[in-house]
């Protein structure tokens, strides 16, 4: 796994659902890339996840840097505090923008 040459895109929080909430039976690998919902309809982003530590098991919560496939997509759409959705064959958890890196990417007020 290597990061992008570039900054990432987002730092976010991520919280992955329990197995018992339908969440995965393991921890997300560091690097790994996941389809992510941001509300735009009909479309999803793809990420790839840097965790700060350990990637979060199950139920747990994690920071992480965020690098978007084709961050574009979101232009002008995240701000701090915005919520998104990661999907893994199906939804796994819930995650919060904490800071917006990539300035393509900042809500316009």
């Amino acid at each position: 796994m290597r990061k992008p040459e570039r900054p990432p895109d987002l730092e976010v929080e991520l919280r992955l659902f329990s197995t018992e909430e339908g969440g995965l039976q393991q921890s997300l690998p560091q690097g790994c890339r996941v389809p992510n919902d941001f509300g735009l309809e009909g479309e999803m982003n793809d990420g790839m996840y840097i965790f700060k530590g350990d990637p979060p098991l199950p139920g747990e919560t994690a920071l992480a840097e965020v690098w978007l496939l084709v961050p574009e997509r979101n232009a002008g759409r995240l701000q701090a505090g915005s919520k998104f959705y990661p999907w893994h064959m199906r939804l796994i958890g819930e995650g919060t923008v904490r800071e917006v890196i990539n300035p393509v990417l900042r809500l316009q007020a």
